[in-house]
């Protein structure tokens, strides 16, 4: 009995396996066309990235121009996200009826997050964006930002999907605000 199961199920394999064979083969005389299409579009491309075309020296010279000039704003703006904010007492700007702003005892890291987060411009800022912004690591962020919590600078958004983020207060929002400003005018 044992010897009929055996062939049984070598009878069967065989039967499913020609029908998968038969199937796939379908498969494939029907995606033949397909196939050689995608194929001759590839060959085309090829063909085309291999042809060599004259460029006028001077339309050359304008593209590296504007690519340079792009590349120096992109630079600029990007120094000026990393820009510290300046240590002291500073008055604030005229009519602005605040009270003098002191980032006295302020770390470098601290002023460096501050201005990540004034350039932000209201915008939620998470743990990994301020310590590629500022160089910095993790650690380093979560504790100046820990410490200008406690001074009243920002305030901590903690959500278990994104993470822990921050924005500035109103309070620290107007002392950077009048600080700006200051800095403007002088």
């Amino acid at each position: 009995m044992g010897d009929v199961q055996g062939i049984r199920n070598t009878v069967i394999g065989t039967v499913v396996g020609g029908l998968l064979l038969a199937f796939i083969l379908w498969v494939l005389d029907l995606l033949k066309p397909g196939l050689r299409a995608i194929w001759n579009i590839l060959q085309t491309l090829v063909g085309l990235l291999a042809t060599t075309i004259e460029v006028p020296v001077w339309l050359a010279l304008l593209v590296a121009a504007s690519l340079g000039a792009l590349s120096l704003a992109i630079l600029k703006l990007r120094a000026e996200r990393k820009t510290l904010l300046t240590p002291g007492s500073v008055v604030p700007a005229e009519g602005d009826g605040s009270s003098t702003i002191s980032l006295d005892g302020l770390k470098e890291s601290d002023r460096s997050m501050l201005s990540v987060l004034f350039a932000a411009d209201g915008d939620r800022v998470d743990v990994p964006a301020l310590a590629e912004i500022t160089s910095s690591s993790k650690l380093e962020v979560e504790s100046a930002m820990e410490r200008l919590a406690k001074r009243g600078f920002v305030d901590v958004h903690y959500n278990y999907v994104y993470g822990t983020s921050w924005t500035l207060t109103p309070e620290g929002r107007d002392k950077l605000l009048s600080l700006r400003g200051s800095q403007v005018s002088q």
